[in-house]
C-alpha cells in the first residue's frame, strides 16, 4: 500500500505475484498570493540559494514564478532534483539524501543566507542546523499539507511511506499488523515511523518512490516467492 501517487509506470515494475494498492494520505494546497510571489522573486533577484526538501515545494515555486527566473538550488533527493530541473530555470549547487546531510552540504559551501521553500508541516532539522551554524534562513511557506484520513481494512505485507506527513496521517486511523514491514523513502520518514510503530522499518537506498517500491519487491523476493500485498 503506497501513500502517494507514483510518477512512473508502477505496473512495469510490480511482478504479477504482488498486489499493489495506492492510497493518498496527504494533499497539498499551494500558496500563490502576491506577498509570497514577491518574496520568492526578490530572493531570486538577490541570487539567494533556494533550498527544497520536497518536489511539492518545487512545484509550488514553479507555479509562483515560472521557469524564466534563474535560480540557484540545493535540494534533497533524486526526485526533487529531477522536478527542479524540469520545472525551474535552475543551477543545482548541492544535493543530499536527507535534511541533516543537506544542511551539512550547505554549511560546507560557505553560504551565509538561504531561502527555504517549504510546506506547512516542515520539520525543523534543516533550518535549525543551518541557524546553529550562523546561516540566515528565510522560510517561505509555499504550500499547506493536509491530512487525508483513511481506515484500511485489508491486511498488507508492507506499507510504503514517502513522507513524514503521510506517515503521521496513516497512523491516525491505522496500525501496522504483526509481520508487516514499513519501507521509508529516507531517514526523516523513518524517524517519523519510529514514533508510531515497532515493526521493522527499511530505508530505501535512494530517496525516490521507484527505489522504495523496488526495495519492497526485492525484500520479499529474497525471503520467498508467495503472493504479497503492498
Amino acid at each position: 500500500m503506497a501513500t502517494s501517487r507514483f510518477n512512473f509506470d508502477a505496473d512495469k515494475i510490480v511482478p504479477p505475484e504482488f498486489e499493489l494498492t495506492v492510497k493518498e494520505f496527504i494533499d497539498a494546497v499551494e500558496v500563490g498570493d502576491a506577498f509570497t510571489v514577491g518574496r520568492l522573486k526578490a530572493a531570486a533577484a538577490a541570487r539567494t540559494r533556494f533550498v527544497f526538501t520536497s518536489a511539492q515545494a518545487v512545484k509550488a515555486v514553479a507555479k509562483c514564478i515560472g521557469n524564466k527566473i534563474p535560480l540557484f538550488v540545493c535540494c534533497i533527493g533524486h526526485q526533487t532534483a529531477v522536478t527542479a530541473t524540469q520545472l525551474l530555470n535552475c543551477t543545482m549547487e548541492g544535493m543530499a539524501n536527507d535534511a541533516g546531510k543537506l544542511a551539512d552540504v550547505i554549511i560546507a559551501s560557505g553560504l551565509k543566507r538561504v531561502l527555504f521553500a517549504c510546506g506547512s508541516q516542515r520539520l525543523p532539522v534543516l533550518p535549525n542546523k543551518l541557524a546553529a551554524a550562523g546561516i540566515k534562513v528565510e522560510e517561505v511557506m509555499v504550500y499547506h499539507t493536509l491530512q487525508v484520513l483513511h481506515k484500511m481494512e485489508e491486511p498488507f505485507d508492507a506499507v510504503l511511506f514517502f513522507s513524514p506527513s503521510a506517515a503521521d496521517s496513516f497512523f491516525q486511523n491505522n496500525t501496522l499488523p504483526s509481520g508487516c514491514v514499513a519501507f521509508a523513502i529516507g531517514e526523516t520518514t523513518k524517524n517519523a515511523l519510529v514514533l508510531h510503530t515497532s515493526n521493522p522499518i527499511q530505508i530505501s537506498p535512494i530517496p525516490s518512490k521507484q527505489a522504495v517500491l523496488e526495495a519492497a519487491i526485492a525484500h520479499f523476493n529474497h525471503h520467498n516467492s508467495t503472493n504479497h500485498t503492498i
